[in-house]
């Protein structure tokens, strides 16, 4: 088997993402543009109309594209080894960093 070609080629490769990527509902589409999720075609629709509109308050917002309403990256970071925190303990107090309070979100 080494040494042989493979029978796929990059044009044939190319072609098959290009066809993937025409389709902006699909996963393969929000992983490779780095949503945090997949939203629908209504939910893009209702956030192009929002900056039509005017009525965003950052143009080009969406909150599919925001790293911070990554759930999942979020919960893979704050899952470490006890280690890994004592660790980032001994920096924080070296460096004298103290961390800010999260926001309870308007409550």
């Amino acid at each position: 088997m080494q040494g042989k070609r493979s029978d796929c080629s990059w044009l044939f490769v190319w072609g098959l993402l290009c066809e993937l990527l025409k389709e902006r509902d699909s996963h393969c589409f929000a992983f490779l543009a780095g949503y945090s999720y997949v939203p629908s075609g209504a939910e893009r629709v209702y956030w192009d109309g929002l900056e039509l509109s005017g009525k965003l308050k950052k143009k080009g917002y969406r909150p599919y594209t925001d790293k911070r309403s990554d759930l999942l990256r979020r919960m893979a970071l704050s899952q470490s080894t006890g280690r890994e925190n004592a660790e980032r303990e001994k920096l924080k107090k070296f460096f004298h960093i103290q961390e800010m309070p999260e926001s309870s979100g308007g409550e």
